[in-house]
Formats: C-alpha cells, structure tokens, sequence
C-alpha cells in the first residue's frame, strides 16, 4: 500500500499529542486515587446480573459517599503527599525568584554556555583575572548540563535552584528506601533533608557546590554503605561512584579533602589489620598492596584527584588558601551557627531551626553500634567550626 492509503486511517499529529497527554494526566491522577480493584472483585452480584430475575425488583442500593476521600487516599501515599507539601513550598519559597538569577555567591550567567567554554579553554578568563589560576572544571560542566535548556545558562541555573527541594527529597527518600525504612520515615527523612538550614542557605545565598554535593551526597553514600567491604563492589560501579566523587569535587574542594583523608585512613585501618602488617619487606609489602580492598580504596582516593587536575594538587598542597567555592565570595556565620550545622551569614534561617545533622549526631552518639559513625561525625563539625575562622582570600582580593 502507498502512504497515501494508509495516511488516511493514521490520526493526525496533534490527535496523538492530545492523547499522549491525556493518558498521562490520567496515570498521575489515578496515582492519588484508592485500589478499587479489590472492591470491584469482592462486589455481591444482585439477581438481575445473574438473570434470574428482572432488574426492576433488585432493591435500591445506597452508596455510603465518603468525604474527603482523595484527601485519605493521598495521606496512604506518603511519597506523593511529601512531594505535594514540597512542591508547595518550592513554589512559596521561590516566589520572588523567577526569571534570570544572580546575588549572593552566584554571578550573572552569560546567555549562551559558548561564553562558558570559550572561558574554559581561554588563557585569559574572568575566573582567574588573568592570573595563574587554571580555569576550572565546574565551568565546563555546567556548560554541558546547561544543553538541558538548549544552551541557555540561565534558564538552566533558573531550573536548577527551582526544582532543587523536589529533587532533593526524592534522592533522600530513595537513599532512606534502599536501608529499608517505611514509606513514612523515608518521607520524613527527605522532607527534613530537602529543607535543612543547609539548603535554604545555599539557595538563598546562590552557593551552587554546597547544593551540588547535597544532591551527590545521597547517591556516593547510598552506594558505599551497601559494600562496606569493597571487596564486594564491581570495578563499573566503584568508577560510577568515583566520577560522582569527582564532581563534587569540582564544586567543592573542601569535599576532596574529606573524602581524600576518609579513605586514606580507611585504607591505612584496613593495612593495619592484615596479618604481616608490619613486615618491612617489599615482598610483603606488595602482597598486602595487592588485596582488592586496597586497590580499589587507592582508586577512591586518587581517580577524583585525577580528573580534577591540576586544581586538586593545589588544594592538596595548600587546603586552607584553596577552600573557595565557585562564585563570589561571602561571609561565613558565626562559630555558634556552624555548631548547629547553620552556615549563617546573609539570608540564612534562624539559629534557632536545629539541623536534621545535629539529630542525627544525638541519636548515634546515643547508640553503640553507631558510636564510630558518631564521633566521625563530631570530628567533621569540630572541623567544620576550626576552618571556619580562617579568612580566604580570592583571587579578586575578597575574603570568606
């Protein structure tokens, strides 16, 4: 048959694109509504069904209506009910922020992410001033996830500060899924997560890598917490986990650091408990170095400093002058918010709104199998408080 034959019993193009929306509509609407496929199933058939006898003697059968049942229905749900309540409060919450952004640590996005590249590979660019400094990676990066918005950079940055609490909550709610907790304590754990001072700081005050690792952090966690034994994780995935690493990296140096020295240390522990640990012989030595622990700790450690070449020896070499995140320099908050995982400065919540961090401080430092997760944590804030009375200098004279 010739096309022209069969063109006329295809619909038209827009008939297709209406019903592919209606059948979508149709699948997330029937998502808030009960199962009724038990109820059907366990429905008693009248005489008239049956045929025996004529429908006009069935007896009139009352339907009980039932007031606010989507309402119950949804609160069956708890995923979708959280992602109602945060969808809500992204869109309050960002009320006074649409259109091209730009304040704070965030600087005005150029109208085309060529200008991002051009920056990139240019000797001269507005990162460095015209020093030294090499360009880095984040700005390429940023220009190909800006291609989601056919190369606009701000509309990108616009998305990505809007859809960010979604997003959020639903990495959390699946990193609290995968240690199987209930519908209800996941939802809990990805609403406190997606709204934390944490975020709403780094959204307030444009700091994009705080926000980058808060979205890495959940997938880099969730990965490694299910082979504790590294022995049990495949090569493809251990290099899926370390580009993840690398890019959090790229937004936030203060990130490779820790998680250099975590899993140097983590790989000296594990040294330390083989049997000829101490033995100085280089044969022994080799053996040792050749466990599939070690190796794939080294590769943790050293793929992310790779890619982030040569920026990452530099912050290796000197961390506290190199603590920068992209974007223009802000002040940080007082040791007294720090403490309560607030970073404070401009535009911060209150001192007063405790950090789901600090709770869950409390409860491992309470428990005794979680003690080492506990005092590990309490290293880190203690860290977190020490760093942040040095003053940073940028390359354009401004400190943080």
């Amino acid at each position: 048959l010739t096309a022209r034959v069969i063109k006329q019993f295809i619909p038209s193009r827009t008939i297709q694109i209406r019903a592919t929306i209606e059948r979508i509509s149709t699948s997330v609407t029937n998502a808030f509504k009960p199962n009724k496929s038990s109820s059907t199933s366990q429905k008693v058939r009248s005489y008239s069904d049956i045929g025996v006898i004529d429908e006009s003697f069935d007896d009139i059968e009352f339907i009980e209506s039932k007031s606010f049942a989507k309402i119950r229905a949804l609160a069956k749900q708890p995923f979708l009910f959280g992602l109602l309540v945060i969808s809500i409060f992204t869109i309050i919450y960002s009320r006074n922020r649409f259109g091209s952004l730009s304040g704070g640590a965030l600087p005005v996005s150029p109208d085309s992410a060529m200008y991002l590249v051009r920056d990139f590979v240019s000797s001269w660019h507005l990162v460095g001033l015209g020093s030294s400094t090499p360009a880095p990676l984040w700005i390429l990066i940023t220009a190909g996830a800006s291609s989601i918005t056919a190369g606009n950079p701000q509309i990108f940055t616009y998305l990505f500060f809007f859809t960010l609490p979604v997003f959020l909550y639903s990495l959390a709610y699946r990193s609290a899924r995968r240690y199987s907790l209930t519908n209800y304590s996941a939802t809990f754990i990805g609403l406190i997560y997606a709204i934390s001072p944490v975020v709403l700081t780094s959204i307030n005050q444009g700091r994009i890598g705080t926000l980058v690792v808060a979205i890495l952090l959940p997938v880099i966690f969730t990965s490694l917490h299910e082979h504790k034994a590294l022995a049990t994780l495949k090569w493809r995935k251990l290099y899926l986990v370390t580009i993840f690493a690398a890019i959090a990296a790229t937004f936030s140096p203060a990130f490779l650091l820790f998680w250099s020295f975590y899993h140097l240390y983590q790989l000296v522990m594990f040294y330390a408990t083989l049997k000829k640990s101490r033995s100085f012989k280089w044969q022994e030595i080799l053996k040792n170095l050749n466990q599939e622990e070690i190796r794939k700790r080294a590769a943790l450690i050293i793929t992310p400093i790779l890619i982030n070449l040569p920026i990452s020896l530099s912050v290796l070499a000197s961390p506290i002058t190199k603590l920068l995140e992209p974007g223009l320099p802000l002040s940080a908050g007082e040791p007294l918010s720090i403490l309560l995982f607030n970073p404070g400065g401009p535009t911060s919540p209150s001192i007063y709104i405790v950090a789901p961090f600090i709770l869950y401080l409390l409860i491992v430092l309470i428990s005794k199998d979680q003690r080492g997760n506990g005092l590990l944590a309490l290293i880190v804030l203690i860290s977190s408080i020490t760093l942040s009375s040095y003053f940073v200098s940028s390359n354009n004279g401004g400190i943080q």
